[in-house]
């Protein structure tokens, strides 16, 4: 009777692994596909290394019985076999995660927003890096200033969503 309730307890979160990962392939490759470029590469291999831990996993489960001292390493290997997919959105993170950035602000906007919302000169130097899309912290860099005072000055963005 126990050896059955593991069966059908593997048996269930293997179902549930594979209803979620299908779920999630079909999302991420339909997105993927409506783009064009280096991300759509990127969602789609993820996607493809997601499914290759799954079936990682899936062809360990059936050795979980079979010996004990085999079971720790099964264990680990279940567990670590998102490693690889987690491991290459490391490596291609500044592929995925670009700053949002202003491709064509107008100036004549922005010195309207600049005088309605009186922004001093130290925060129109900021939003001028923000608008570059630069980071926070790169933006202390430029302006000398310490990354504190840009997150104050940005402690406001009243400002930022009319841009």
């Amino acid at each position: 009777m126990g050896m059955q309730l593991a069966y059908t307890q593997i048996g269930l979160t293997m179902f549930i692994e594979l209803l979620y990962m299908s779920l999630f392939a079909s999302v991420v490759l339909s997105y993927a596909k409506k783009q064009n470029g280096p991300n759509a590469k990127i969602m789609t291999r993820f996607t493809l290394l997601m499914i290759l831990g799954l079936l990682l996993r899936v062809a360990v489960v059936p050795f979980y019985f079979v010996s004990s001292w085999i079971l720790a390493p099964l264990i680990l290997i279940y567990f670590l076999s998102n490693f690889i997919p987690l491991f290459y959105v490391k490596l291609n993170s500044d592929f995925i995660f670009r700053p949002v950035q202003a491709e064509n602000p107008v100036e004549e906007k922005k010195a309207l927003i600049y005088e309605k919302y009186q922004i001093t000169k130290r925060e129109r130097e900021i939003v001028e890096q923000i608008c570059q899309g630069k980071t926070n912290q790169q933006i202390a860099d430029t302006l000398f200033i310490s990354l504190q005072t840009v997150k104050d000055h940005l402690a406001i963005p009243r400002f930022l969503v009319e841009l």
